[in-house]
């Protein structure tokens, strides 16, 4: 439970390692965060690919990510840019939430990086990151009580699947300050700018590699999507995905909206795909692609 020994070091160590032992020539990969990192599963592809997704993660660090691997790519690689719900007006500049890329991006490339802390990470990571005993301890707790979302059983009734979906709302109410209402505040709307113009420069330097870039909304369990404000969507999901697309000639990739996963019962929490979810997921994308044989 302390540094290296802890649950949460060892889950990033593990993703460290499968970055590094990707194969070369990667024919496809994906960017995201938790919904999409869990709902890629090469194996159940024709192609080579990777999955560059992590949890949580922020669209600068899905850029640098694929920078950082770059290499791996095989000449016109597609590149499919995950894009969840609220991703484009999250911005995490956060010293704890940053450690788990000392593993696996160069140092230029985290933002809030220190040579000191650095150290303490790789020598003595529970002096750097006390959360690593805390966070185990809260899991323990968590599981015992079956209280949190990420912690309970998968929904096996539609009425779990509905708590689930409205714990979600909860947390993301929480999250990003809207319990006065579901609004994007003036820093909400200038991190939404930036991270549309990042987006926008990765698709244009992918472009100019020959890489072919796509844009894929993962699906939501029906549940949750009733509940979910829709002019919220529309304001940091839809209209700044449609313009980056029509300025860019971008195909989107909506599973949001497609009714093959307008069934709560794909779903474990509402959010991420179950095994029979994941793999019409995995399907579909590849028809889209036109990958599918």
């Amino acid at each position: 439970m302390i540094g290296k020994l802890s649950s949460t070091y060892r889950r990033w160590k593990k993703h460290s390692k499968y970055l590094s032992l990707l194969p070369d020539k990667l024919e496809v990969v994906n960017t995201g965060s938790s919904p999409l990192y869990n709902a890629f599963d090469y194996n159940l592809w024709k192609c080579k690919g990777g999955n560059f997704a992590y949890q949580p993660q922020s669209l600068y660090y899905d850029i640098k990510t694929l920078e950082k691997y770059k290499n791996k790519l095989a000449k016109n690689a597609i590149i499919l840019f995950g894009v969840e719900e609220f991703k484009l007006c999250a911005e995490y500049v956060d010293i704890v939430k940053d450690y788990k890329y000392y593993l696996w991006l160069d140092e230029k490339q985290v933002l809030t990086y220190s040579k000191l802390r650095a150290f303490l990470f790789r020598f003595f990571p529970f002096i750097a990151y006390p959360q690593f005993i805390l966070r185990d301890m809260k899991s323990i707790i968590k599981v015992l009580l079956r209280y949190h979302v990420s912690q309970r059983a998968d929904a096996s009734t539609e009425i779990e699947d509905i708590i689930y979906a409205k714990e979600w709302l909860r947390g993301w109410t929480n999250e990003f300050n809207w319990n006065e209402g579901y609004t994007l505040s003036a820093e909400q709307l200038k991190i939404l700018e930036l991270n549309k113009k990042r987006l926008v420069t990765a698709i244009k330097e992918c472009k100019e590699k020959n890489y072919r870039p796509y844009i894929v909304i993962p699906p939501f369990s029906p549940n949750l999507i009733k509940i979910l404000p829709e002019q919220l969507l529309k304001d940091c999901l839809w209209n700044p995905i449609e313009d980056i697309s029509k300025e860019q000639d971008i195909e989107i990739i909506d599973c949001y909206h497609e009714p093959l996963f307008s069934d709560w019962s794909l779903y474990t929490n509402a959010l991420i795909l179950n095994n029979r979810g994941k793999e019409k997921f995995n399907n579909y994308i590849q028809e889209k692609l036109k990958l599918k044989q």
